[in-house]
């Protein structure tokens, strides 16, 4: 096996949360040859699984196309989601990662998905976190770094609410084994203040560190909610009380 660099996680605080990847490959994919030197990978992580489903078989994840994924697409990649439509085939990569200590599995993933779109991928899609790239993007802002890319990874969304305050929470942290974060009620001029905690969030939860339950955050205190069944996040969350 072909000597990587390891990617730690320098405030990893322990078996807290175990990272969930879940992506979906789509495209038109020749026989999968994976070179580790190549690639900069040690293949598919341990615990995660690999399935190749073809479009219109039980298990096509035809979700990807709808509702917020559709509008993700067409926001950051405007023609992706037509090309990602016509895709024949698709590689499910999901699970339970045995080894959050450091991001070698999210090397490995990345390095697994560069070798995909040389094999006809056409697009790929972190379920969780609505993020979407193409060949290019998917290159020059994951896997050319050979380091990790945190804010690349989740997704901030600020939702209106019916009383003209915002909702503003994370999608995505599931990847790093951490909880999402959730500000439910956030007026239009502290949307900023608030971006700047959660991004500071992200790179710890990205380390590998941890926020307790009922810790300060946000002009609030977090409390720890939720489940992978959560139908808000798929995701446990901390939730900001005021």
């Amino acid at each position: 096996m072909h000597d990587l660099q390891s990617w730690p996680r320098r405030s990893y605080t322990g078996n807290v949360g175990a990272p969930a990847p879940v992506w979906v490959v789509l495209g038109s994919f020749q026989p999968l040859r994976l070179d580790s030197a190549q690639y900069r990978t040690q293949g598919l992580p341990d615990g995660m699984q690999m399935l190749k489903v073809l479009k219109g078989q039980r298990g096509f994840p035809d979700h990807v196309f709808q509702a917020t994924w559709a509008e993700m697409a067409n926001q950051d990649h405007p023609g992706l989601l037509a090309q990602a439509r016509e895709a024949p085939e698709a590689w499910l990569l999901e699970g339970t990662v045995q080894d959050g200590t450091s991001l070698d599995y999210l090397r490995d993933l990345i390095g697994l998905v560069a070798c995909l779109f040389d094999r006809g991928a056409r697009a790929v899609v972190d379920v969780l976190a609505f993020k979407w790239w193409d060949r290019e993007s998917f290159l020059h802002q994951l896997w050319m770094p050979r380091r990790p890319m945190p804010f690349q990874h989740v997704t901030i969304l600020a939702s209106p609410r019916p009383d003209g305050l915002l909702w503003v929470h994370t999608r995505g942290m599931r990847l790093f084994g951490r909880p999402d974060v959730s500000v439910p009620r956030v007026e239009p001029a502290d949307v900023e203040r608030v971006t700047e905690a959660l991004n500071d969030l992200i790179v710890l939860f990205t380390e590998g560190g941890w926020l307790p339950d009922g810790s300060a955050l946000a002009g609030g205190t977090a409390r720890l909610r939720g489940g992978l069944e959560d139908p808000g996040f798929h995701n446990t969350y901390l939730e900001v009380v005021r």
